[in-house]
């Protein structure tokens, strides 16, 4: 592609990409308004700076094409079926065009995508301490709820990401040594005492968990998961005796899911809880699916029925992204957003190293939190879900045969 202007000359394009991806690394825990300046400037630089192989080398890549024709399939049946809001749910779905107009510059300068790591981690460890701080003394600074202290995210957001921190911490701190090592295991601590602790957020908690599950099978020897799996299992068991918001917001979540199952009617007032509404959710979902199981109902904002008087309102959100995909777009929806997750999974395993094997451990945390969470719909979360699909192809497309390393 033409090279025009400023945007031609190298001498500023190297410190501009740089920002660019710590901003949108910096953003993404932080800032909505940041993410969509980020965003549309690296649509810019991907339109200016990728030549035009490299953008038909990268459009082959599995996952971008299934990325491409979910969000035209959205598209098209929006087109046909005219449903009442569909578009400003195909807007929030847009996030799937991120993956083919977004790869092809992150495959070209895959160098820089350490200084989006630097952001993230950098925008996460002033959250960490902030949230820590106003915990712990009961100091309420900027507005901070003491027992709940978020800092610039909802608590499911914080929590979520907080957990992604702490396993990138960890991993980090394994592969370097000395101080380095020391300061970086320190955080990924502090973080997991973040998540259960301080957050009232149940979907870092079973994040958390999956991770702790997942990362011995990937990372250790066979001789080694036996115990590692089995310290695990005490870690699970001291903190279900401890005096913390994990265990009593998992208990409230049981108790919920208790009493709206033993209500016999999921739209009753037993379900007027967090764990009720999204059985009511997921329950109002599968009738939808069935009423169209091969291609869907299409998007819309009103496919789920009011609650309780009109109480709650009418919900576009099931709170679970299988059930999502499953209720827009069918069987071949769900087919589609299992197809672009398994081969990603697949991608990783292929690339035979250690940031391999983490990119399966975050992997597996966005697996497990779609049952709980519509988390390409919503956009902190989704956003995030795309760049790791980018990183993704960036990493694994045709031309990219060496191994390059995070850090």
């Amino acid at each position: 592609m033409n090279n025009i202007g400023i945007l031609d000359t190298n001498k500023f394009k190297n410190p501009i990409l740089i920002f660019l991806f710590f901003l949108l690394g910096a953003a993404l825990p932080s800032s909505a308004a940041l993410i969509n300046v980020s965003l549309a400037l690296m649509l810019l630089g991907s339109f200016f700076w990728v030549p035009k192989k490299t953008w038909i080398d990268v459009m082959t890549h599995p996952v971008v094409v299934i990325s491409i024709t979910i969000f035209l399939s959205l598209i098209l049946h929006q087109l046909i079926s005219d449903h009442p809001g569909g578009w400003k749910l195909v807007s929030k779905y847009k996030k799937w065009a991120y993956i083919p107009l977004l790869s092809p510059l992150f495959f070209l300068y895959k160098d820089k995508i350490k200084f989006l790591l630097y952001g993230f981690c950098g925008v996460n460890t002033f959250i960490l301490f902030l949230s820590l701080f106003v915990w712990v003394s009961g100091v309420s600074l900027f507005g901070i709820d003491v027992d709940n202290p978020t800092v610039f995210r909802l608590h499911i957001t914080q929590n979520f990401f907080m957990a992604i921190y702490c396993v990138m911490m960890f991993y980090f701190g394994m592969r370097l040594c000395g101080y380095a090592r020391f300061a970086m295991l320190f955080l990924s601590c502090l973080a997991f005492l973040n998540v259960i602790f301080c957050v009232q957020g149940r979907t870092g908690y079973i994040a958390m968990l999956a991770a702790m599950l997942v990362a011995p099978i990937i990372f250790v020897s066979t001789r080694k998961l036996v115990f590692l799996l089995f310290i695990t299992l005490l870690g699970v068991v001291g903190l279900s005796f401890t005096d913390n918001s994990a265990v009593d917001r998992i208990k409230l979540g049981v108790q919920e899911s208790k009493l709206c199952i033993s209500s016999q009617s999921y739209s009753s007032e037993a379900c007027a809880s967090s764990m009720g509404l999204r059985l009511f959710y997921w329950a109002s979902a599968v009738d939808k699916i069935k009423e169209n199981p091969l291609f869907g109902y299409g998007p819309s904002e009103s496919f789920i029925p009011v609650f309780i008087d009109e109480s709650i309102g009418v919900r576009n959100n099931p709170h679970n992204e299988y059930l999502m995909q499953g209720v827009q777009l069918g069987i071949y929806g769900i087919v589609l957003f299992i197809a672009i997750n398994t081969i990603a999974a697949v991608k990783l395993i292929a690339l035979r190293s250690k940031d391999g094997k983490l990119g399966l451990v975050i992997l597996s945390m966005y697996l497990v939190s779609n049952l709980f969470n519509s988390f390409v719909n919503d956009f902190a979360e989704g956003t995030l879900y795309m760049v790791f699909f980018i990183v993704l192809v960036a990493y694994t497309a045709k031309e990219n045969k060496r191994e390059h390393p995070v850090l």
